[in-house]
């Protein structure tokens, strides 16, 4: 049985000593809801561990759960409403996001991580190590730290999609996480 397939069978609790899942839910109104219960909203701790919990939430694809797990939704809780705002303006302005904390290369995955998510990463048990990390085979050349990160998108992205002589306006948020 594939993982996927095992996730739909769990999901409607017809796996033989397997509980039924405890998901969530996109509704109407963008929020993420319980499956179980639709009032209540994402359950952001829902064990002491953090690596448990860190796990939960990044199964969601959701790096940042600041407005997403409550009133307001994804949309308003990630760059979705801010780049929509910045859109409608005159002129369209155009918008490059930039995540300077998923650093990480995870080449199994395919995909960008934070140092948490890295550590995160499911194990053979709960004693293991998490997976052993290696700068010069998990980043990229060029943007192995923030500050390194920063000046190539600077240098090298921003001439390269923008017109010379335009205006450039970064705003930047503190690291959450």
């Amino acid at each position: 049985m594939s993982r996927y397939v095992f996730r739909m069978h769990a999901l409607r609790g017809d796996v033989p000593g397997v509980k039924k899942a405890s998901c969530y839910f996109v509704n109407d109104d963008d929020e993420i809801r319980s499956i179980e219960n639709p009032k209540y909203y994402f359950k952001y701790f829902i064990n002491r561990t953090e690596r448990y919990n860190e796990r939960q939430r990044e199964n969601l694809g959701v790096p940042a759960l600041c407005i997403n797990d409550g009133h307001g939704g994804i949309n308003a809780g990630s760059c979705v409403d801010f780049v929509k705002y910045v859109h409608s303006q005159a002129g369209r302005p155009a918008v490059i996001l930039a995540n300077c904390g998923q650093l990480r290369w995870n080449r199994r995955q395919g995909r960008a991580m934070t140092r948490v998510s890295w550590d995160s990463q499911t194990r053979e048990s709960a004693v293991h190590d998490a997976p052993l990390y290696e700068p010069v085979v998990n980043t990229v050349e060029g943007n192995r730290d923030q500050k390194a990160h920063i000046s190539y998108l600077l240098s090298t992205v921003v001439p390269a999609l923008c017109k010379e002589g335009g205006q450039l306006d970064v705003i930047a948020t503190p690291t959450a996480r």
